[in-house]
């Protein structure tokens, strides 16, 4: 019982550790804030729509986006997370034609859409779907 319980808790603490990761790496702005700082930057915007109770979306956290490489790669954008249960999520997602979440957009620095994908990606299907935007 004692090794479950240590077992169970360095599980806990290991997903907090990769959760924190992806939460470092999404900056907490809306998105015309992220579009008008990568106006400035010229830097694309990559958008994560996402929703607190979406476990396909707390599993992207942790397998990509904690991973190292991805992080690397997304060090050229501006990434936001977009909570569609928020009213402000909602019309965003509205306007975009988001229907599920996890979804990925990718906006460039004019504002224009370059990108957009639904659903689950691990860290090789993402950096690959990078590498192909470059």
């Amino acid at each position: 019982m004692k090794k479950l319980a240590i077992l169970s808790f360095s599980i806990v603490l290991l997903t907090n550790f990769a959760l924190a990761g992806a939460r470092d790496l999404f900056q907490p702005l809306s998105l015309d804030d992220a579009l008008k700082q990568a106006e400035q930057n010229n830097k694309p915007v990559l958008a994560k729509f996402d929703a607190t109770w979406c476990g396909w979306c707390r599993a992207m956290d942790v397998q990509t986006f904690s991973n190292k490489e991805v992080q690397a790669s997304l060090q050229d954008y501006i990434t936001i997370k977009v909570d569609v249960d928020t009213d402000a999520g909602k019309a965003i997602a509205q306007r975009y034609g988001v229907r599920g979440t996890p979804y990925i957009a990718i906006f460039q620095p004019d504002g224009s859409l370059s990108y957009s994908q639904p659903g689950f990606q691990g860290p090789k299907d993402f950096l690959t779907t990078l590498k192909e935007l470059e």
